[in-house]
């Protein structure tokens, strides 16, 4: 799964789901990640490959110290 996702395949809720417990994420960050907001700054996930149309993931938010 974690190279579909890292394709650019959608994956299911079902999918990310089950990887949360060994992803040591909550399901939260992992649900976010069907709809595109995958956040980058999560360990161990690897960066995010571009979308369908070619497009780089986005940059994570500056922290505003």
């Amino acid at each position: 799964m974690i190279t579909a996702w890292l394709a650019g395949a959608p994956a299911s809720p079902s999918q990310l789901i089950r990887c949360a417990p060994a992803l040591q994420m909550s399901e939260d960050t992992l649900l976010d990640a069907i709809v595109g907001k995958r956040d980058r700054r999560h360990w161990p996930l690897p960066e995010p490959a571009p979308d369908r149309i070619g497009r780089p993931a986005p940059e994570p938010p500056a922290d505003n110290p």
